[in-house]
């Protein structure tokens, strides 16, 4: 629109030229190669003059030209511009869209399609080919490294598993976290609720993110609104930056009928591994570990250095008869040089995949069109069993004009998924816990079967691992990591609904006005099964089934007015309301210390009342808002924007103002049209521009007010009780609801410059950016007496500023060869700069090391145990010259990256097409916290080191000694025995913390120098990291004899790698672009999380 207000002058112009007598008329219409149909505001101009017009809804025009005048120039955002010889009075043009071009057109807050350099704002375009090449199943994962401001982690590698979306920093503590999502011109949820039975979010299942739903290849392009000026009308839903979704419509010549047809498998790999040892077997001390022994480390003896006979048994002791037949007894002593290292991996692991299929229909004329789609994605994960995901979709689009007044759009979609999760994390029922801790000598296979006691007691389904070897107990202590894969069930399935209806209205030919109204729907079904045996709740058994979810109503009504108030003035003006509605259910129940030991059922009458814990959620918020947009444009060169929104949300108490105003303002200056720079050669376009916006976030549900809940006990050894199998009672929450609460509010001022050189050849946008937070809410400690714990208050700020740099450059145009070259640069500097007094407040993690906020911190600032230290910084060294640990916590980590970039190339030649993006993070710490237990427990490949002092070396080289007296010096010579030669060998390292050479051994890693007990500052690692993301390698065949032959339009086949190169500076053993604690604000913690893949991807493409 505001492209057709700036042909308002020309056409003025060409109506006031003195008439001559040579004059012609020339007259014809213009359309869209593509479809056929006509395009409104084409620009029309008689080359070397000022005379022009602009084509009409139909795409007609009429002009009157001089004679003088040769050539007319048609030119349309988004489209190549054509020039014609004028012979005669009709000329008909089909205008070809132009990719370079079609980046430049972006998609407002509210779905409404703006010229890029016409703003003011600093925004982020990723086609929708781009997210579906990546071959990423999700659209989220199919943006990474492809945008600046935005970052991206996914919780792990598992089929389906949901991601965390950060742009421009964190804004929130206690708030929703994550960017609205909005998908033709509809809010949609991106929930990722729930941590599994575990109940928190250092265990459990890594859950979806419900973003996933989308099938990437019905998307049209990403529009990322990072800005609180972009996406302030919004409001109170906007903290966080907006991400709209545009959805493909029918577009294909005029009433032809367009079908496409694609097939994508992928074969999935394990990406990284932990580095292991398979050198000392199960054990103390040197010692390998005899009979029924609980032993959980792998500090043994040396399996090379056994006689390699056959391992001497028990026969006294009961046995283990697994389902396959094979008997186990107690081990006496191990004379078996046979390790299982690899065996029990690959027990676990295979080569996953998914098998993919699209079908699509297109088709439209100049008055309708329909886009239809059909998809399917079946993956496998790369665990063996229990580890999948499967969604299928269908999608209707479909827009109608009746005539040049009215116009009908509706856009609808189903998703179903179903998929299996494997438990992870802090848990000792998850996978990777019991797998990685596993000794090498300890043959996994024959997890399940019967055990037969000393005495002729019989348990049945025991399970058989490597600290409850023959199943003489019913808690396994660690979970077999085959018994958590087949006899341990997390599925879930989802139902889901988007559809919107839009009904436009075109009075006037300045005036339109738009009616839209959308419904988001999702249930989705969830268990979580602990059979009877398995660690979780002492082998008791225990399970949680539940039902979750979510419906939200929208409803959108503007009028948008343009005008021109001179030949060098024009201006738009669009009013509008919305109203909203979300409601969320949850209910379910958890059990446990199941009656009957049944494997693959779960139901609530397998547990008695006492032992089984219902819970019942519901919440319902509403939020209603008027908002303005006022844009003017003066000579064509300056653009100025503002909004404002009121607005007003259900959840906000009775004691505070129920309307809050969220204005916007930016400004572009287009500097190249100045007479000065209109002809230079190098620079052809330049803008500089400015903005300012106010966004929100209402407070959470229920925090304005005090709240009841059902109350519960539990004796710690099982599932809490509920009162309400004893007569029932009701307590008061301990926190405080403030009926004062404001909103959280974010105010953001950005200033930037976009550049293009070289005839556009070359494009460079730059942005600066600071935002501030303040009233953030949090939960503010008071005083005891008060009866409560903590209260909700507006109490917290926060700041992010940062620098976005985008690039894009045709490098060479050669005939039918072309070379790109696009990347992406960000930066963000974070800090807390207020928490109410609090010395921090948790947000995830354990007791010794957790991510919290805290003042003049950056936000998940890591803290944790610590290394004592004196008042210049140096370590506190004890008697033997080893770090002690302090008293307090403090900060020991900063996850968020110095900087992040991505890099990508394209190279083309007739229809070959090769891709390459590489992206990586530079900076940011990580808690290794798996390889800090794995060295406790002596399996980590770091522990496998054997030392060899000579005989002063020893002497001089002291060393902790496990029970030791904390006063007395050890060296190695007084607690290693001498070799044959005087030498001294023992397993582990040498270190020094400044007092001289100290052993780093069993003594060390057992007790302050391991994942356990020692200080959490010592698994601190950098998170450095670069790889290759994509990797894609494509043909397109669409000749002209191809195309009669087939009676196909285009064949396209791909090759695709994705994550096939990762590099990493210190952090090792899974994919450090994780985090355990999925979608939650608390960032940078690794403990025991599900691997990440690498993939192989073909796919094939049929068009007709």
């Amino acid at each position: 629109m505001n492209k057709l207000l700036l042909l308002v002058p020309l056409a003025l112009t060409a109506v006031v030229q003195q008439a001559d007598a040579q004059n012609r008329t020339i007259s014809g219409k213009i359309t869209d190669r593509a479809n056929g149909q006509g395009l409104p505001g084409v620009t029309v101009l008689a080359k070397g003059t000022t005379i022009g017009t602009s084509t009409n809804a139909d795409g007609a025009f009429t002009l009157d030209v001089p004679a003088s005048a040769t050539i007319l120039s048609f030119s349309f955002v988004g489209y190549s511009t054509v020039e014609r010889p004028i012979s005669g009075s009709v000329i008909n043009v089909a205008l070809e869209t132009d990719a370079k071009q079609l980046s430049e057109v972006v998609v407002s807050a509210l779905g409404i399609k703006e010229n890029k350099d016409e703003l003011g704002t600093a925004t982020s375009r990723v086609t929708g080919a781009a997210v579906a090449q990546s071959g990423e199943t999700s659209v989220i994962n199919g943006l990474s490294g492809k945008a600046s401001g935005i970052s991206i982690t996914r919780s792990n590698g598992d089929p389906g598993a949901g991601s965390y979306i950060q742009i421009r920093g964190q804004n929130t503590i206690n708030g929703e976290t994550q960017p609205l999502i909005v998908i033709d011109g509809v809010p949609m949820f991106n929930t990722s609720a729930g941590v599994g039975s575990q109940g928190t979010y250092t265990a459990g299942v890594a859950q979806q993110s419900r973003l996933n739903d989308i099938n990437p290849n019905d998307i049209a392009s990403v529009q990322i609104l990072k800005g609180a000026a972009a996406a302030a009308l919004w409001g109170s839903r906007a903290s966080n930056g907006v991400i709209v979704i545009t959805t493909k419509r029918g577009s294909t010549e005029a009433g032809k009928l367009s079908v496409t047809y694609g097939v994508t498998y992928s074969i999935d790999r394990i990406s990284y591994k932990h580095d292991l040892q398979d050198t000392y077997g199960r054990g103390s001390r040197g010692a390998a570990a005899q009979g029924l022994s609980d032993n959980a480390n792998s500090w043994g003896d040396k399996i090379s250095t056994r006689s390699g006979e056959a391992d001497v048994f028990s026969n006294n002791q009961g046995y283990f008869v697994a389902k396959n037949g094979t008997r186990y007894q107690p081990v006496l002593r191990k004379n078996s040089r046979e390790t299982f290292l690899q065996k029990n991996f690959d027990d676990i692991f295979h080569t996953g995949s998914f098998l993919e299929n699209n079908l699509s229909l297109s088709a439209g004329n100049r008055e309708s069109n329909v886009y239809v789609s059909l998809s399917d994605l079946n993956q496998k994960g790369i665990i063996r069993n229990n580890s999948d995901y499967r969604r299928s979709t269908a999608r209707v689009n479909a827009e109608r004009r009746f005539n040049k007044v009215v116009r009908l759009a509706g856009n609808s979609t189903y998703s179903r998924v179903t998929s299996n999760r494997i438990q992870q994390g802090s848990n000792t029922s998850g996978l990777y816990l019991g797998l990685l801790r596993t000794s090498p000598d300890f043959d996994q296979s024959g997890y399940i079967g019967t055990y037969f006691s000393p005495t002729g007691e019989v348990g049945v389904n025991r399970q058989r691992s490597y600290r409850n070897e023959i199943g003489q107990s019913q808690n396994p202590l660690y979970n077999n990591a085959l018994w958590t894969m087949n006899e341990q069930k997390a599925p879930n399935s989802v139902d889901r609904f988007i559809g919107s209806t839009e009904l436009g209205l075109d009075p006037l030919p300045w005036l339109s006005i738009t009616a839209r109204f959308g419904a988001d729907f999702y249930a989705e079904e969830r268990r979580d099964l602990f059979p009877i045996n398995s660690a979780e709740n002492a082998g008791l058994g225990s399970a949680t089934e539940e039902a979750y979810s979510e419906n939200q109503l929208n409803g959108d009504v503007f009028a948008r007015a343009s005008h021109s108030f001179s030949e060098k003035l024009s201006g738009t003006l669009l009013v509008g309301m919305n109203l909203n509605q979300r409601i969320e259910y949850n209910y379910g129940a958890t059990y446990g210390r199941f009656l009957l030991d049944v494997r693959d059922q779960s139901f609530f009458g397998n547990a008695t009342s006492e032992n089984t814990q219902a819970f019942d959620y519901e919440s319902k918020r509403r939020n209603s808002a008027g908002y303005a947009t006022v844009n003017l444009v003066y000579n064509e060169q300056l653009f100025l924007n503002a909004s404002g929104r009121l607005e007003n949300s259900s959840t906000f108490g009775r004691d505070t103002k129920n309307r809050f105003f969220y204005p916007s303002v930016d400004l572009a200056w287009q500097f190249t049209k100045l007479p000065i720079l209109s002809e230079n050669k190098i620079l052809s376009f330049g803008k500089i521009r400015a903005a300012y916006g106010r966004v929100g976030l209402e407070p959470p549900i229920y925090v304005v007010r005090d709240v009841y809940g059902v109350s519960g006990s539990g004796d710690g050894f099982g599932v809490s009780a509920l009162a309400s199998a004893f007569n029932g009672s009701f307590n008061r929450s301990s926190l405080r609801g403030n009926s004062q609460l404001r909103p959280e509010q974010k105010e953001e001022v950005e200033v930037g410059a976009d550049l293009r050189f070289l005839q556009d050849r070359i494009s460079l946008g730059a942005t600066y950016y600071r935002n501030l937070n303040t009233d953030v809410i949090i939960l503010r400690p008071t005083s005891p007496s008060s009866g409560y714990s903590n209260e909700w208050a507006n109490a917290a700020k926060i700041r992010n500023r940062g620098i976005e740099l985008d690039l894009n450059a045709d490098i060479l145009k050669l005939g039918d060869f072309t070379w790109n070259v696009g990347g992406n640069w960000t930066r963000n500097r974070n800090m807390v700069l207020d928490v109410a007094g609090a010395e921090f407040i948790g947000l995830n993690g354990f007791v010794n090391t957790l991510a919290v906020v805290a003042k003049d911190r950056p936000f998940s600032t890591i803290w944790g145990t610590r290394w004592n230290r004196d008042e210049a910084g140096n370590l506190a060294l004890d008697i033997n010259g080893f770090p002690t640990v302090a008293r307090e916590q403090g900060a020991i980590g900063d996850p968020n990256p110095d900087w992040k970039m991505g890099l990508n190339t394209t190279l083309s030649w007739k229809g070959l097409r090769l891709y390459a993006l590489v992206d990586r993070q530079q900076g940011g710490d990580i808690w290794a916290g798996t390889e800090g237990v794995l060295r406790s427990f002596g399996v980590s490949k770091h522990t496998a080191v054997e030392t060899t002092l000579q005989p002063d070396e020893a002497a001089n080289t002291r060393t902790l000694v496990i029970n030791g007296d904390p006063n007395t010096v050890y060296t190695i010579a007084s607690t290693v025995t001498a070799n044959a030669d005087g030498t001294y060998t023992f397993r582990g390292r040498l270190g020094d913390f400044g007092a001289g050479p100290v052993a780093l051994n069993e003594a060390w890693y057992t007790t302050i120098g391991g994942g356990f007990n020692g200080a959490a500052e010592q698994n601190i690692q950098d998170a450095t990291w670069m790889r290759l993301r994509e990797l894609t390698l494509g043909y397109n065949l669409n000749t002209e004899g191809f195309r009669n032959f087939t009676k196909l339009s285009n064949l396209e086949v791909t090759l695709t790698g994705r994550n096939l190169v990762l590099w990493t500076k210190e952090f090792k053993g899974v994919d450090p672009e994780t985090n355990l604690t999925g979608q939650s604000p608390g960032r940078g913690l690794e403990y025991f999380n599900n691997p990440g893949t690498r993939s192989f991807l073909i796919g094939l493409k049929l068009t007709y």
